[in-house]
This record gives structure tokens, sequence and C-alpha cells, in this order.
């Protein structure tokens, strides 16, 4: 178990990381011409295998499935996103660094500054590759400053984003009767 002041500690930064992201939500609503504020990450891939059955018997438990992989992006003020794709790239930092290039084409303006807010993942957004690309996009004068964080992007997620995304699979379940 962990001592008392550890658990105090990882609180309190929890709560100062997520009064930032607050922060720098509420920049990007009130002015979206100066600021943005993006969340990207992944969703659980046990959730979009295809077909989703309505009942899960044992007869199709070992079935070969679909596998999907799905990208949320949630841009504060502006929207919501879905990257689908059927595993036929890489899962790495080329496909996490497509994925911002496309979100920013879609906006269509240059701002001064991008929060953006991935999780924890080496592979695909904590690397060289990711940093190098951000630093390049201040470089060329697209964003005056780019401010990236590493925290809980899970809550935010899949309280706006991901629902919506699995509601809409969930409609489309196949019943398979026997």
């Amino acid at each position: 178990m962990q001592p008392l002041n550890e658990v105090l500690y990882g609180t309190l930064c929890f709560r100062e990381e997520r009064l930032k992201y607050y922060h720098h939500r509420q920049k990007a609503k009130t002015n979206p011409t100066k600021n943005a504020c993006i969340i990207l990450d992944g969703m659980d891939q046990l959730k979009l295998m295809l077909p989703q059955l309505l009942h899960q018997m044992k007869v199709y438990s070992s079935a070969w499935r679909l596998k999907t992989h799905l990208t949320g992006i949630l841009n504060h003020g502006r929207e919501v996103i879905g990257f689908l794709d059927l595993m036929q790239w890489p899962h790495d930092s080329n496909l996490t660094i497509n994925i911002i290039l496309r979100v920013l084409q879609r906006m269509n303006t240059i701002l001064d500054r991008l929060y953006l807010q991935m999780d924890n993942c080496w592979r695909e957004n904590k690397n060289q590759y990711v940093f190098i690309f951000l630093a390049v996009l201040v470089k060329l004068n697209i964003f005056k400053k780019v401010s990236l964080a590493y925290y809980h992007t899970m809550s935010s997620m899949y309280a706006h984003t991901f629902p919506s995304f699995s509601s809409k699979l969930a409609i489309k379940m196949i019943v398979i009767h026997t």
C-alpha cells in the first residue's frame, strides 16, 4: 500500500493538471481565432471489433472478427472527430502526426497557440518524432507556441467522444439466431 503522502501528492498533481486543462479548454472556446485545445486518444480495441454481437454465444466466441482502431479527437470549441482504420497502418508516431495534420487542415486557419493533450504512450505519442514535428510547427510560424501535456486523456475523451461512436456501433449490431 502506498504511503498517505504519495497518494495526496498524486491527487494534488492530478487536480493541478485538470485545472490547467480546464483553463486551456476555456481559452480555446472563448478565443478560437487564437487558441486551439485538442485531445487525442485511442479507443479500447475490444469495443470496436466487428461484428458486434448482441448476445455473445459460445459458438461464436472463437470466430474471427475484424480488428479496427479508432482515434478520437476532441477539438474544443470546434468539433469531435473520429479516425477509424482497419489496422492497415502501424500505430506509431507516424499515425499520430498524420492525425494531427488532418485536424489542423480541417481548422483551416493559423492560430497563435496549440494546446495538445495525449496519453502517455511512448510508441505513439511520447517520442522524438512527435516532439520534432511540433517544434517544426513553431519554427514554420504555424503556431507561436505549442503546449503538450501527457495526462489523463481518458476522462474527457470517454465522457465526450467515445460514447457517441460506441452507441452508433451498437445500433448496427448483428443478431444471429440459432
